[in-house]
């Protein structure tokens, strides 16, 4: 009796029930998760996924571009009597970087400025604008205060890989018009150091004025360096002088509206600043062009190869930046350079390291360090520079900053077609963070 009275309790129909809904509630929860788990895994490999199928597409697309490049420069080195009359092993000599080609140690803004003593004999050199002219090169460096203005973030700019326009216009223009330098006011003693050094160095110098003037000048720039181009391949100051000419042009084609012609034009400027590369790797403008040309260049390349491109471009940021210190707008290239890798999301980093390698870690901290580095070595009030000061105080919750820096960066004033495209932008910010409540 006693024995039944135990074994009822044991098995008492309440107590198995509650057992019951513990155990349900014990393995739904178990199972939620293991749902959670495999959709968060689903998710992020179809990601990846999708990721490699674009990647192999872009690598087809991209064979069939470079058959058609090759075709395409075979049939002009036939028709060009310079290349026919060069050597076969010249015409086929390139410059190549690996991915892991990044000798140069990474140093930040701090860094950079707190090395002035130890090059000033470099910034003398290039203030003084030394030149070193023979038979066969004529050297020129710039003032390192000139603005070289980097490529637009929402450049998805120039492709077409045409040859370039054999008339050698711009917008009607003919190259083989003269150029009325009564527009550039220089002074005596200028004037007075070029005319000691013939034509050609001398239409350098006032070339380097009109690059970074208005549209117009910027198109007087590149039909002039145009007319020059037979007689100076083999001059590397005037290629990276040349490049920049071309990428001047593609910006313009980019405000037009000319998708077509601003791929073409980014490429031949890539292909300039390529020749001037080997001619001479001392020079700090070579390298910062071939940075921003080959960043330029990227945007139209697959995953794969922006990635190798990024790497490309701060190892010669890098080589510039050892060069010219306090030169504003390499600050302002590496800025952009540690701004992009923190905008990196996990997901895109972890995807990236898996595919292709460790990617460079960096901080909106350290990228506005540069910025801040380029607005005080900068003479002039720099547009686009102020734009991603205030784009990095936006990314630090800095809202009263991001506004300061937003006014100062709208009242700089528009002199090139890059500041233009850069005001929209200043503009649309303007509207946004003039209502957050912090402010």
């Amino acid at each position: 009796m006693d024995a039944e009275k135990f074994l009822n309790v044991r098995v008492h129909p309440k107590v198995r029930y509650i057992k019951l809904l513990q155990w349900r509630s014990l393995v739904r929860i178990g199972l939620l998760n293991v749902v959670t788990r495999i959709h968060e895994h689903t998710h992020l490999t179809q990601q990846i996924s999708s990721l490699h199928a674009t990647i192999l597409d872009v690598k087809r697309d991209l064979a069939q571009l470079e058959s058609e490049l090759e075709k395409k420069k075979q049939s002009s080195n036939n028709s060009d009597e310079y290349a026919s009359a060069r050597s076969s092993a010249f015409r086929k000599k390139t410059v190549s970087f690996s991915s892991t080609a990044t000798s140069v140690s990474y140093q930040t803004a701090r860094e950079f400025m707190s090395t002035d003593s130890d090059v000033a004999s470099i910034k003398s050199d290039n203030d003084n604008a030394s030149i070193k002219s023979d038979t066969d090169n004529i050297s020129i460096r710039s003032s390192n205060d000139t603005d070289y203005f980097s490529p637009d973030e929402d450049d998805d700019e120039f492709f077409d890989l045409s040859p370039a326009n054999s008339e050698g216009q711009i917008n009607g223009k003919d190259e083989s018009t003269t150029e009325d330098w009564g527009s550039l006011s220089q002074e005596d003693d200028e004037l007075t150091l070029t005319e000691e050094l013939g034509a050609i160095p001398s239409l350098l110098c006032r070339v380097d004025q009109l690059l970074d003037g208005t549209q117009e000048q910027q198109q007087n720039a590149y039909n002039t360096l145009k007319h020059m181009e037979s007689e100076n391949k083999q001059n590397p100051q005037f290629l990276w002088r040349f490049a920049k000419a071309t990428r001047n042009m593609a910006a313009i084609a980019s405000k037009q509206g000319n998708t077509v012609e601003q791929k073409t034009l980014i490429f031949k400027a890539y292909e300039h600043i390529e020749k001037a590369l080997p001619l001479d790797g001392n020079s700090a403008d070579i390298h910062k062009w071939y940075a921003i040309l080959a960043g330029a260049r990227g945007e139209y390349l697959g995953v794969k190869e922006r990635v190798k491109t990024g790497t490309v471009f701060k190892h010669h940021i890098d080589l510039a930046l050892q060069l010219q210190p306090q030169d504003a707008t390499l600050h302002h290239l590496l800025g952009r350079f540690c701004y992009e890798v923190s905008h990196l999301s996990w997901i895109e980093r972890r995807a990236a390291a898996a595919l292709f390698g460790e990617v460079p870690a960096s901080s909106y901290e350290e990228a506005l360090e540069h910025f801040m580095a380029a607005e005080n070595y900068k003479s002039t009030a720099w547009k686009e520079n102020r734009l991603y000061v205030a784009k990095c105080y936006i990314q630090l919750a800095n809202y009263k900053e991001t506004y300061t820096w937003l006014q100062k960066a709208s009242v700089a004033p528009i002199v090139t077609p890059d500041d233009e495209i850069v005001q929209k932008e200043i503009e649309e910010n303007l509207q946004k963070y003039a209502t957050i409540p912090e402010l």
